[in-house]
């Protein structure tokens, strides 16, 4: 039971290698992948090459900030963001994001 709760908040989506196709061709656990912290304002992405786990900037990351990822698309507003990030990782996101979405 541990094991499978692990693959699903830890496991990553990997890509066939030509960008003309975004339909995943399986699923990775990588250790250091998995130490990587959500928010819906992300400063880096995920990138496969092969089973190659590879973390791309998404924009210039000021020195002691932290780089985060987004679990889910970004593209989701704020109720579909919240049910997929509780559902699949146990957690209600308090990113600056979710925040100010929230108040409006």
């Amino acid at each position: 039971t541990q094991l499978l709760c692990s693959v699903n908040c830890n496991a990553h989506t990997l890509y066939a290698n030509d960008r003309s196709s975004l339909a995943p061709v399986g699923i990775a656990v990588y250790l250091q992948g998995s130490a990587f912290n959500h928010s819906c304002v992300p400063s880096a992405e995920f990138c496969n090459v092969g089973t190659s786990l590879t973390v791309r900037s998404l924009r210039r990351v000021q020195r002691g900030e932290e780089i985060t990822v987004s679990y889910v698309p970004t593209t989701m507003n704020l109720k579909e963001r919240r049910r997929c990030l509780e559902g699949q990782y146990k957690f209600v996101c308090a990113c600056a994001r979710c925040v100010a979405e929230g108040v409006s």
